[in-house]
């Protein structure tokens, strides 16, 4: 199972109209990361059939545009209502 590092211990915040990896205000939420291991690595998203929760799960949290790219687009998945078509 790949997982990749956060910048930062945990999310910087638990708030779902900012960033959990800089804590930005976000104008709108596309991306978004599957955060584990207690709140220190990303989950890749072809790994999720895989994965088995535990208590490190941390869920899923928006990331803002730039903090995606850096960590890798290929990290990210869309944020449901835009997989649905819905925006």
């Amino acid at each position: 199972m790949r997982t990749l590092p956060l910048f930062q211990t945990g999310p910087a915040t638990t708030n779902f109209q900012e960033c959990c990896a800089c804590g930005k205000t976000l104008m709108r939420v596309v991306d978004m990361v599957h955060i584990i291991n207690g709140g220190n690595d990303v989950l890749h998203p072809d790994d999720e059939p895989l994965y088995e929760p535990d208590a490190g799960d941390c869920g899923c949290f928006p990331i803002g545009a730039d903090c995606a790219r850096r960590l890798g687009m290929q990290w990210t998945f869309l944020a449901p209502r835009y997989r649905q078509g819905v925006i």
